[in-house]
C-alpha cells in the first residue's frame, strides 16, 4: 500500500507539475501576444505596464500584423496620455526660461550619415564634407550616446540615454529642443532615407508632428539618398515662410554598403556582393572595408551637392550646420571578431565624426570628450539663450565647455555600459544584471566595477523619472 501510495503520488506531482508548466506557457504566450497586439494598434496602457517588470522584454510584430490587416487604432493612441506624463517621466524638470526672445534665430541643420565611422572622414574618402570642415569647428573625440541608430537618433534629440526609449515612445513626450523650434516658429524640412517609423521615431522625436514625411520613395537605399537630396535641395530653392528653418538630412547607404552600379567606385578592390558569412576574426577586412568606403564616398557627393546649395543661396552665413552620424562602424579593429555596430561600446562602435559651421563663431579643433548629450544644451543656450541650467533637460553640457566630463552612459533600455573616461574602463551592464570591465579595446580585466561611479551613474539614469 506504501509502494502504490507513494507511485499515486508520483503521478499526482508529475500530473500537477505539467498543469503549471502548461499555465505558465499560456500565460507567457498571453502575454506576448497581447503586447504584440497593444504595439500594433498603440494602446499605451498595455505597453507601458511592461516597464514595470525587469528582464521583460516584449515582442513586437507590427509589420506582421498590419499586412494581416490590424492597423493602428487612433482611439488608443491619447488613452490616459496625461496619467502617463503625470506617473512615469518628469521631463524637463523645470520649466525652460528664454532672454531676447525677439532676437533674430540662426536657421539650424542636422546631416547626418548612418554608421559613418570616424576614421572614412579624411580627404580621400569624404572630400566634399573634408573639404567644407576645414575652416570649421571639428571635434576629434565626440561620441553617439548609443551604438544603434535608435538610440543614437535619441541621444542626439533628446540629450539624453536611450534607456528612457520606452517611456518617451508610449507617451509620445517629444524633446525638448522640438518644442522650442515650435516655440520660436521655426519651419522644418525633414528628409530621412530610411522610414521614420521604424524605429518609430514619428511617435517620439517628431511626435505630434502631422506634416513629416515618414517614408522616402525609392526601392534601393541610394535612391532614397538621392531623392532626399533633391527634395532638401527644391525645398531650399522653393521656402518662401521667411522663418528660421530647422533642416534633418539622414542618408542611408553606409549602413547598407550599396551604391549604383554606374557610380564610380574607387576604393578597390572591393565586394561586388556583401557577403558577411565570411566575416570571422581571420578575414582580411580590406575588400569589405573597401565597399564600405565607396559607400561614404558617394554618400559624401551628395552632401557636397548640399552644400553647394547652401552656399549658392547665402544660406551658410546664416545657418548653423552641424555633419554628423547616428553611431559609428566597426571593422573588427579591436580583433575581437566585432564588425558592423550594436555588439559592444568601443570607440569603434560609438565614435563618429562631428563638424559644425556655426556664424559668428571662429574655426577650432576640439580635443575633449564631447558627445551628442551636448548638442542641444549649446543650441538652446547658445541661439536661443536660454537661461535654464542644462542638467534640467538632459545628460550634456555646452560642446564648448573646457571642463570634460570623468564618465559616460551609452548603449539601450537591454544593453548599455558606463564608461570611466578618467581610467579608460567600459563597464558594460547586461540585460542579465551582470558587468563587464575592459579596457577601451576590449580586453577583459580582473576588476570590479568601481562602486562609486556606477552607482551616480544608477542616480543620474533615475532624474528625469518621477518619485
Amino acid at each position: 500500500m506504501q509502494d502504490l501510495y507513494g507511485e499515486k503520488t508520483e503521478k499526482g506531482v508529475l500530473r500537477n507539475g505539467k498543469v503549471i508548466a502548461y499555465l505558465m506557457v499560456a500565460l507567457f504566450l498571453f502575454t506576448q501576444f497581447t503586447h504584440v497586439w497593444a504595439s500594433a494598434v498603440s494602446y499605451r496602457t498595455i505597453q507601458q505596464s511592461s516597464l514595470y517588470y525587469p528582464l521583460f522584454f516584449p515582442l513586437k510584430a507590427n509589420k506582421l500584423l498590419a499586412k494581416m490587416g490590424v492597423k493602428s487604432n487612433d482611439r488608443y493612441k491619447d488613452i490616459n496620455m496625461d496619467e502617463f506624463d503625470n506617473n512615469t517621466l518628469h521631463y524637463p524638470l523645470t520649466k525652460l526660461e528664454f532672454q531676447n526672445t525677439d532676437s533674430v534665430h540662426l536657421n539650424i541643420l542636422w546631416i547626418l550619415i548612418d554608421a559613418w565611422q570616424y576614421e572614412t572622414f579624411t580627404k580621400e574618402i569624404s572630400p566634399n564634407i573634408y573639404s567644407f570642415a576645414q575652416d570649421k569647428i571639428t571635434f576629434d573625440r565626440h561620441y553617439s550616446g548609443s551604438n544603434g541608430t535608435r538610440g543614437g537618433i535619441f541621444s542626439l534629440f533628446y540629450s539624453l540615454p536611450s534607456l528612457y526609449w520606452n517611456d518617451f515612445l508610449y507617451s509620445r513626450t517629444a524633446p525638448v529642443f522640438m518644442d522650442v523650434l515650435k516655440k520660436f516658429k521655426y519651419t522644418h524640412a525633414i528628409y530621412a532615407s530610411a522610414p521614420l517609423t521604424s524605429p518609430e521615431f514619428d511617435k517620439t522625436v517628431f511626435a505630434g508632428m502631422k506634416d513629416v514625411r515618414l517614408k522616402t520613395p525609392g526601392n534601393k537605399f541610394y535612391e532614397r539618398d538621392i531623392q532626399i537630396t533633391k527634395d532638401f535641395c527644391n525645398w531650399i530653392d522653393t521656402s518662401t515662410t521667411g522663418n528660421p528653418f530647422f533642416g534633418f538630412l539622414f542618408y542611408d547607404t553606409p549602413h547598407n554598403y550599396n551604391i549604383p552600379p554606374q557610380f564610380p567606385h574607387p576604393f578597390k578592390p572591393y565586394w561586388d556582393v556583401i557577403d558577411f558569412s565570411k566575416l570571422s576574426n581571420d578575414c582580411d577586412p580590406t575588400e569589405f572595408y573597401n565597399s564600405y568606403k565607396n559607400t561614404v564616398w558617394f554618400t559624401d557627393s551628395l552632401i557636397g551637392q548640399v552644400l553647394d546649395r547652401l552656399k549658392e543661396k547665402n544660406l551658410t552665413e546664416n545657418t548653423v550646420i552641424i555633419i554628423s552620424s547616428d553611431h559609428g562602424q566597426e571593422f573588427n579593429e579591436n580583433k575581437k571578431n566585432y564588425w558592423g555596430h550594436t555588439s559592444n561600446f568601443s570607440k569603434y562602435q560609438l565614435q563618429v565624426p562631428f563638424i559644425i559651421s556655426w556664424p559668428g563663431k571662429q574655426p577650432a579643433h576640439i580635443k575633449k570628450f564631447t558627445s551628442h548629450y551636448d548638442v542641444v544644451p549649446t543650441l538652446l543656450h547658445d541661439i536661443f539663450h536660454c537661461t535654464t541650467s542644462s542638467d534640467k533637460f538632459s545628460f550634456g553640457t555646452d560642446l564648448f565647455d573646457t571642463v570634460p566630463p570623468k564618465s559616460f552612459i551609452a548603449g539601450s533600455r537591454e544593453h548599455f555600459a558606463v564608461i570611466d573616461l578618467e581610467n579608460n574602463r567600459i563597464n558594460t551592464v547586461f540585460f542579465n544584471g551582470t558587468i563587464s570591465v575592459t579596457d577601451m579595446k576590449l580586453n577583459e580585466l580582473r576588476e570590479k566595477p568601481k562602486g562609486q561611479l556606477m552607482n551616480n551613474a544608477l542616480l543620474e539614469l533615475k532624474k528625469f523619472y518621477r518619485n
